[in-house]
């Protein structure tokens, strides 16, 4: 039977008019979902924006005495241009070895390729290399890489001695990978030695993003008041600083000084000891690959970054998008963080609105705000990350047939399952750590996030005691902020729209917002980080009001739930011992890890709880021989407090467990 023709009225036009006309109904289908339609439009008015930047660096070479058009090559070849002997040509394929060097050395004189690998790494504006053949490129970034380029810098390296056509990409013969300048969400930090320093490449940038880089000019006077300061950050990006300015003064002059201060601060590069990054795009068939990374990353208390998750919104902050994208109505009552209402008393900057008065106030420039939490179903994990929630896929999923659901269950075990964040533009929050234990992850859907994370100096061999009074001092970066920044190792991480974050729990963090920005996040419990969730949450129990913004009651349940999975848990989970002593120990000693300034109620029993803590007894027996063995070595002395510690046996846990199977 012949294959069915997708177009058969196209059959007979010869190939080039077939592919136009497929080209053009494909386009005319795609066109008819509005939002495909305005989706076509934002993406050609980008692709003009940056064709404008090219032809406007193009013109400052041609005006900085680089090389004459006659001179190069032209735009669209990929080989090396000709000599100015009579001998023949020769092409950067295989068997050149001057591909290696960009160069072609033949006869006379030296001939150019047309791609940056002739240049040196920290050559200035002059010797930039001809966008119009390739992507600019900055030696020493992200291990990202655009789609122009043709192959895996890493595997550039692992293949060196292979084909050598693509003189139009830098190739070292490091593992050092490259970032796309145009993007410029992350630039190198200046104590980075394996990234340029901001002085060689801030000219550069500057060229390539007129726009883009300066962040502050379209605010001053309508959405934040004219006498605003503006500051600089690492990554050559120009923001606001928070303003709210009344007879003649800034009310919030704390939180400019602050916010100058994070500016100096180094922005998180590739190769970071304490935050992995990596694109989407590399990661994109491979998502089972890609959770796993998530996990691994998670579980040895660093953070991860994935940029472009999901395609760059060209959108703006209205009551029109929150309504046709996420169901929200204007008229909705919210809870609202006024930055005027926190100067005045800081443990109280509430006050009460609606989305629409929200929003209409963003283009007022006597206020700064944010909406926190904000339940939607559109915050959650993307669904091919869904399973790196086990409280909710496994704690609560698949328990109700063991323990049924009760009727009094707290709604944040599921509410904080997903949620999303307004904010408007210079908007500060202060160091903190999200409260009870949970994973945190957020992405931007509109605008932008300076997001900051902190880890203590001295490593993770620190002790309990010792942790809790470092982190005492970011309660008041203020007055702490020298001997927090001689203590505390501090990155920036920018994430802009498509970008996706993911940290561990108990991470401590603050969060600048330089413009109008939704955000969409959630919290997760995993079995795997079991053991950092529990020290967040023994951090709590001291100063809970203190170390975080929001106070959430819900995780001894899901816990709880979590522990009644494990006779039946899925085979591909991994067990390792000290999240496993740790998950005991919280549904064991429940009592113990309330946070401070929350109720403790009389009785914390559930549907699930008699079953959870026989599980638990069950498991603590079988390993530690009792609680105390357990707990001893769980918190010995020395021990990383990060560290998973060893896998745990899925027979023996199989073995330890095969009395709560019965049916």
């Amino acid at each position: 039977m012949p294959r069915p023709v997708k177009y058969p009225e196209f059959a007979n036009l010869p190939p080039k008019e077939k592919h136009a006309a497929q080209k053009k109904r494909w386009f005319d289908n795609q066109k008819q979902d509005p939002n495909e339609a305005e989706n076509i439009r934002n993406r050609n008015r980008e692709n003009k924006r940056r064709s404008r930047a090219r032809q406007l660096l193009q013109k400052q070479q041609d005006t900085s005495g680089s090389p004459t058009a006659d001179e190069q090559p032209p735009t669209k070849r990929r080989r090396v241009a000709k000599s100015d002997t009579t001998g023949p040509s020769h092409s950067a394929g295989p068997s050149d070895p001057s591909a290696d060097a960009g160069l072609s050395s033949h006869a006379t004189g030296p001939s150019r390729s047309a791609g940056p690998s002739d240049q040196p790494p920290n050559a200035g504006l002059s010797n930039i290399p001809d966008v119009t053949t390739s992507t600019p490129r900055i030696i020493g970034q992200s291990n990202v890489a655009h789609d122009s380029i043709p192959i895996d810098p890493v595997l550039l390296d692992q293949h060196k001695a292979e084909s050598r056509r693509y003189v139009g990409v830098s190739v070292t013969t490091k593992t050092h990978s490259t970032r796309d300048a145009c993007v410029m969400t992350e630039l190198p930090s200046p104590n980075d030695p394996i990234c340029p320093s901001l002085s060689s490449t801030s000219t550069y940038i500057d060229a390539v993003l007129p726009v883009d880089n300066d962040l502050a000019s379209h605010m001053l006077g309508s959405e934040v008041p004219i006498e605003s300061e503006t500051v600089r950050w690492s990554d050559g990006s120009i923001t606001v600083v928070p303003c709210i300015w009344k007879d003649g003064v800034n009310l919030c002059q704390d939180d400019a000084n602050t916010v100058k201060n994070f500016a100096t601060l180094p922005e998180s590069c590739p190769g970071s000891e304490y935050v992995e990054h990596v694109h989407f795009r590399d990661w994109r068939s491979k998502p089972a690959e890609l959770r796993e990374l998530i996990t691994a990353t998670l579980r040895k208390n660093k953070a991860i970054v994935i940029r472009e998750i999901e395609t760059p919104e060209q959108a703006t902050l209205d009551v029109d998008y929150l309504e046709d994208h996420y169901g929200v109505s204007p008229y909705m009552r919210v809870v609202i963080h006024d930055v005027e209402e926190r100067t005045k008393d800081y443990s109280n900057p509430y006050k009460t609105g609606t989305v629409e008065q929200f929003i209409r106030d963003i283009h007022d420039p006597s206020k700064i705000q944010c909406v926190l939490d904000i339940p939607s179903a559109q915050g959650g994990l993307p669904q091919f990350l869904n399973i790196l929630d086990h409280g909710i896929v496994m704690g609560w999923n698949q328990t109700t047939n063991d323990c049924p659901v009760g009727d009094q269950v707290h709604p944040d075990n599921f509410t904080i399952r997903g949620w999303s964040l307004f904010h408007h533009g210079g908007f500060l929050t202060y160091p903190h750590h999200d409260s009870d234990g949970s994973a945190t992850f957020a992405k931007v859907k509109i605008g932008m996030k300076k997001w900051l994370l902190f880890w203590p100096k001295d490593g993770n061999m620190l002790t309990r005691t010792a942790l809790l009074k470092l982190a005492e001092l970011l309660t008041d970066y203020k007055n702490n902020q020298e001997e927090i920044v001689s203590t505390w190792h501090i990155e920036v991480v920018t994430l802009r729209s498509g970008d996706f974050l993911v940290q561990p729990p108990g991470q401590f963090h603050a969060v600048y917002t330089p413009v109008k920005t939704l955000a969409d996040g959630g919290h997760a419990l995993n079995f795997e980080w079991l053991h950092l969730t529990e020290l967040s949450r023994y951090l709590d129990i001291y100063k809970g009001k203190s170390f975080t913004n929001q106070v959430h009651e819900h995780s001894l349940e899901t816990l709880q739930r979590m522990v009644v999975n494990l006779p039946r848990i899925n085979r591909r989970i991994k067990i390792y011992s000290r999240p496993l002593i740790a998950l005991c120990a919280m549904v064991l000693q429940a009592r113990k890890y309330v946070a401070a300034g929350v109720n403790k109620k009389k009785s914390m029993d559930t549907n699930s709880t008699k079953r959870a803590v026989d599980i638990s007894k069950a498991i603590i027996k079988y390993f530690w021989k009792d609680f105390d063995s357990a707990m001893n070595k769980y918190r010995k002395v020395g021990t990383n407090q990060t560290d998973p510690g060893d896998l745990i046996s899925r027979e023996a846990l199989k073995s330890c467990l095969e009395s709560f199977t019965q049916l």
